[in-house]
């Protein structure tokens, strides 16, 4: 973009004016990037062009800045009516920037490729189909590392990118690793520990408990007492980690739960992810100058940009209202 393209497009971003509505980002050939909203379009359109307030995805986000041509806004009466708007204009023309920076925005899932002989578990923001198994999301994503910090310490998964020309490691002396690099576990070996794992991530700690619990005993008949030891251990981990995880269903159900509260014109969405029956997370949305029912509207243009892109959605959403 020229000098003087440039001055005039930081000129028409400072007459924006101060009240909220939603902004339109297009390139030099008038093609729509990028659609957001805004309580203040002022204050919200000239954050882009600050370096300091482009956040984590700086690089990318940083990309479709200098791609910037020219702004144009659509003034709302209030921030439920500037979600809802943006909402409409995301499905209805799809720009670039949304679907990429919102599926880097997802809360982290875990990735296990069954295909593989000898799979390591990879933490993944999107889902693709590649036949793979994905567990999540992860809300929010530090209970996804503590359950993999439980796994790994637990089951001897190797972590490595690849096995291709590596040797044992670190991870094999510390017992952490079977070193299939160097065919010290057969691929039916390892699919055993794969398998409890693959239970495990499904919520389904009581199954897995029950066969560690059954292999101890049969160490144990065998006078494999050190083997015994080290399923006891185990099982203790997961236990101890059971414990720490709110059981919602019996029927080991998979659920996305909003509810809305809502005190005068300040509105507050919370999200409990619920998966194999179990509360894995939760998060929160909070929105000013909602009008007085609007609860139903806020749900009804929250939920499809929560799930736009490659989200996992769950066999049940429950929400407080009617969107």
């Amino acid at each position: 973009m020229s000098q003087a393209s440039n001055a005039l497009l930081q000129e028409k971003v400072r007459g924006l004016p101060d009240a909220p509505g939603v902004y339109l980002f297009t390139d030099p050939h008038g093609a729509l990037l990028y659609v957001g909203k805004a309580v203040s379009l002022r204050k919200r359109v000239q954050s882009y062009f600050a370096d300091r307030n482009l956040g984590y995805d700086a690089e990318r986000l940083g990309a479709m800045v200098g791609q910037i041509a020219d702004v144009e806004y659509l003034l709302t009466a209030n921030e439920l009516e500037a979600l809802i708007l943006e909402s409409n204009l995301i499905k209805e023309r799809r720009p670039r920037y949304n679907i990429v920076l919102r599926d880097d925005k997802h809360y982290p899932f875990i990735r296990l490729n069954l295909k593989d002989p000898f799979p390591a578990l990879q933490v993944v923001r999107r889902i693709r189909r590649d036949g793979a198994l994905y567990f999540g999301p992860y809300v929010p994503a530090g209970t996804m590392w503590t359950l993999l910090s439980l796994i790994h310490r637990t089951f001897p998964l190797r972590t490595c990118r690849s096995i291709a020309g590596r040797t044992r490691c670190l991870e094999y002396h510390l017992g952490r690793c079977q070193a299939p690099c160097e065919g010290l576990v057969t691929p039916q070996e390892y699919g055993e520990t794969v398998e409890k794992v693959r239970l495990l991530l499904e919520g389904k700690d009581r199954e897995v408990i029950g066969q560690l619990a059954r292999q101890m005993q049969q160490a144990s008949d065998r006078l494999e007492f050190e083997r015994a030891a080290r399923l006891r251990d185990q099982i203790e981990s997961l236990r101890r980690a059971g414990e720490g995880q709110r059981a919602i269903s019996s029927r080991g159900e998979d659920h996305d739960v909003f509810g809305v509260a809502q005190d005068g014109r300040e509105a507050q969405v919370q999200l409990l992810v619920v998966r194999g029956g179990k509360l894995i997370g939760r998060d929160r949305f909070g929105f000013d100058d909602v009008p007085p029912g609007g609860a139903g509207g806020l749900l009804g243009a929250l939920l499809p940009q929560y799930y736009l892109g490659a989200r996992e959605i769950p066999r049940t959403v429950l929400a407080s209202h009617v969107p």
